[in-house]
């Protein structure tokens, strides 16, 4: 067992009196990680950190391995997954620090065995949207969330996958029992969970909303050496932009620290992974220059100009929609935006680039035929469309073209960095930090700037306090060692790691499958 030393965590206005629930439901690595780091950090500075993961009591989690495995395992009589290993780590630790952190049983509390949803609610998306739960929004939007990201489809029918919707379903009323009969009954004064936008911990979150308990929220920090913990879901703009502002405004005297702004975007460039995975090693340099050269020729008028309009995936904004309030653009979706943009394009004579995000390629058949078809727009005259499976260099086609419009994509910001003048279509991350971008909220804003491209303004500096808190911000590991995105040790354990019982179990599971001809149960996507 490690004896490496650590710093406590103190979370604000949460008096040292108070005692805290680290609430999990996930098992992913750093996931599961993070949560026992923060539970063993914050122990000597309060005077009791419950931890408390769920994940074996949900009928389906966007990730849990024992969800996915747990019948076989249970069968064998095996059973250790990445979350039960980890416990057993933190527990030894914690005993050895002498650390007051109570590891709390799901399995003892009484919890409701199913969750029937109005037969309703599964038409559509927009129909699930709306389911409730004792009176909230907050069971339909935390589905239609779940239901968008595991099956990468943002067209995706609720009908189809019936039986993980009801299983989400269940597994947000028992997860919001079991945290209301702990933040209650149990006595806890405040809560820590993960991301807060899945249906696996959506419960906990109206749980504790109920309660007025105050919530806090682990993602991952800038990189993977570092995790934030945050009093807000990380997809709210308007204080994450408030974060942006009072740390750039901390921090812009010391030219030092300033460096790591330029380098944030000198790193995208060069598709050198930070946060999350790069998608620059599927692009290659010179690739763009014909499709610039054909671009320009579909400019209808001697004064048409380049336009590059680079997308999003769907299933992603989505997935968080309707989870905060939006502007009010007279577009609802992201292909609107996109046919409103190359009708106002086309009446001005310009051509219009289309960038499909290189992720599209990993999403659902419908979303890819969409975008990679364009089968919204019916004329594509001044359009040169480049596929998500394309190999041209984004940054090439940000310096040859004109003007840049995205919808949500971080392409915007970057692309101020890199002096080029930028419209965003919707709300985005960066739209409230003083970026010099252009926002208009109605076709006829649209018109106005489309119609005056040349005198369009940009100072490549204003997206320096963007760049500087994304390089920058969230509180360094200490108990976890990561060695990439998704790897590492907890007190020099990999959770992940399979034992010699484990990777027989998983080999007789196999042999058991061929010859018994079973189909994997539990599957999420059943």
């Amino acid at each position: 067992m490690s004896s490496k030393k650590f710093d406590p965590l103190v979370l604000p206005n949460v008096p040292s009196t108070s005692r805290i629930l680290v609430a999990e439901a996930w098992d992913a690595t750093p996931h599961i990680e993070t949560g026992l780091e923060i539970a063993l950090r914050l122990a000597p500075n309060y005077s009791e950190v419950g931890y408390v993961h769920y994940g074996s009591i949900l009928p389906a989690c966007e990730f849990s391995a024992e969800s996915r495995t747990g019948w076989f395992r249970n069968m064998v009589g095996f059973n250790n997954t990445p979350a039960e290993k980890g416990i057993n780590v933190a527990k030894g630790f914690a005993s050895s620090c002498g650390l007051n952190l109570t590891f709390i049983d799901p399995s003892s509390f009484k919890l409701p065995e199913d969750y029937v949803l109005e037969p309703e609610v599964l038409g559509s998306l927009s129909s699930l949207k709306c389911a409730s739960f004792y009176g909230s929004d907050f069971l339909g939007i935390c589905l239609v969330s779940s239901l968008v990201s595991l099956t990468g489809n943002s067209l995706v029918n609720p009908s189809d996958h019936k039986a993980l919707v009801e299983n989400l379903a269940i597994g947000f009323a028992r997860c919001f029992s079991l945290i209301s009969n702990l933040l209650d009954n149990g006595g806890y004064d405040a809560i820590i969970v993960f991301n807060g936008r899945f249906a696996s911990v959506k419960g906990a979150v109206l749980a504790a909303s109920r309660l007025s308990k105050p919530i806090y929220f682990h993602e991952r920090g800038c990189s993977h050496e570092k995790f934030s913990l945050k009093d807000y879901q990380p997809h709210d703009r308007i204080k994450f932009q408030a974060d942006i502002r009072e740390h750039w405004d901390q921090s812009k005297c010391n030219p030092s620290l300033l460096r790591a702004a330029d380098e944030f975007f000198l790193s995208q460039r060069a598709g050198t992974p930070q946060g999350w995975i790069s998608f620059n090693d599927c692009m290659t340099p010179g690739a763009s220059a014909s499709l610039i050269s054909q671009a320009k020729a579909k400019a209808s008028s001697k004064a048409g100009r380049v336009i590059c309009f680079f997308t999003s995936s769907e299933d992603e904004y989505v997935s968080t929609e309707g989870v905060f309030e939006s502007s009010g653009f007279e577009w609802k979706s992201q292909d609107e935006a996109c046919l409103a943009l190359a009708k106002v394009a086309d009446k001005y004579g310009h051509s219009l680039v289309i960038r499909n995000h290189p992720h599209l390629r990993y999403k659902a058949d419908a979303d890819r035929a969409k975008w990679d078809n364009l089968e919204f727009i019916d004329d594509h005259r001044n359009l040169t469309l480049i596929r998500s499976d394309s190999i041209a260099d984004s940054y090439e086609l940000i310096n040859s073209c004109d003007l840049v419009v995205v919808y949500k994509s971080t392409v915007g910001i970057e692309a101020v960095y890199w002096n080029k003048p930028v419209i965003v279509m919707s709300d985005t991350l960066y739209d409230e930090i003083g970026a010099s971008i252009y926002k208009p909220l109605t076709v006829d804003g649209l018109d106005a700037l489309i119609g005056n491209i040349d005198n369009l303004l940009v100072e490549n500096d204003s997206a320096l306090p963007y760049g500087y808190y994304i390089s920058t911000f969230g509180i360094s590991f200490q108990l976890y060692s990561p060695s990439t995105l998704f790897q590492g040790k907890f007190l020099g354990i990999d959770l992940n790691r399979r034992s010699v019982i484990r990777i027989l179990a998983s080999r007789i599971k196999k042999l058991l499958l061929f010859f018994v001809g079973a189909s994997k149960p539990n599957s999420l996507l059943s």
